[in-house]
């Protein structure tokens, strides 16, 4: 599944070396990602272009197979967002923490 994206997707981009697709969820779930220029060719007008990749991709598996596009740059910034959240997390200290430190 993951090759049949990855053709797909390199044959519509001006960018072919930026694509890159990845499977996650034991192949349930690929993520593809592509240069920021060639995001709107990969969603298409109204997101006709992704559907028909997810449907192709889903005839392909024979089971249902979620589709995830991003652009590099949304991808980075979404996991920077999720790491600085993680260690806002982490530096916070519990309740029982600041108790413990007032007494």
């Amino acid at each position: 599944m993951k090759q049949l994206i990855d053709f797909i997707a390199r044959n519509l981009a001006d960018e072919p070396d930026e694509v890159d697709v990845r499977e996650t969820d034991r192949g349930r779930r690929l993520q593809l990602r592509v240069a920021d220029a060639d995001l709107g060719k990969m969603i298409g007008r109204r997101g006709r272009t992704a559907n028909s990749m997810r449907t192709l991709l889903q005839i392909a598996a024979g089971r249902r197979v979620d589709l995830d596009i991003d652009s590099h740059s949304e991808a980075a910034e979404r996991e920077g967002s999720r790491d600085r959240a993680r260690a806002e997390r982490e530096s916070v200290p519990s309740d029982a923490e600041s108790e413990r430190e007032l007494e």
